[in-house]
């Protein structure tokens, strides 16, 4: 394996260890199948956050109630 191949793989174990510590048992539970930490950032980007749709809709309902105010 070549330095920059091995570096990588260090780095990705690095990235996975870090995410994985500050999650809750469930939420740890519920990612670790996954191997890539892309994926595994990529569901708890949606988890927390929703998806682009969700994101939206939570807008509009705020923008409504501020105007209902």
């Amino acid at each position: 394996m070549k330095d920059d191949e091995k570096r990588k793989v260090q780095n990705d174990q690095k990235a996975k260890n870090i995410l994985t510590s500050a999650l809750s048992s469930d939420e740890f539970f519920h990612i670790a199948r996954y191997k890539s930490v892309k994926k595994i950032w990529k569901i708890l980007e949606v988890t927390r956050e929703g998806t682009t749709d969700v994101r939206k809709a939570r807008k509009h309902i705020l923008v409504s109630e501020y105007e209902a105010f």
